[in-house]
């Protein structure tokens, strides 16, 4: 608890465009960890959860789906991931 950092990352919001996200690690009431991602650009989505690999893997498909028409497809030159 108490650890904060800063990523940069794709938006989820903007396609092609990346965006700082603050990742923190806090405690519940009841004493176990809860994190949280708040994106720089959209502060009101942010996500939390009792599991960082749950909230990180919406944040990603958040990514793919704004980023869906964007991607290369088989194009080797895109700069984006090919599913």
């Amino acid at each position: 608890p108490g650890y904060i950092a800063t990523r940069i990352y794709w938006s989820a919001v903007r396609p092609r465009t990346r965006t700082v996200y603050v990742l923190k690690i806090e405690k519940s009431s009841s004493g176990k960890p809860i994190f949280s991602i708040t994106p720089a650009d959209n502060p009101t989505g942010k996500m939390k959860s009792s599991s960082f690999s749950h909230i990180y893997n919406q944040l990603v498909e958040k990514v793919k789906e704004v980023n869906d028409a964007y991607y290369s497809h088989g194009d080797l030159q895109s700069k984006l991931p090919t599913e």
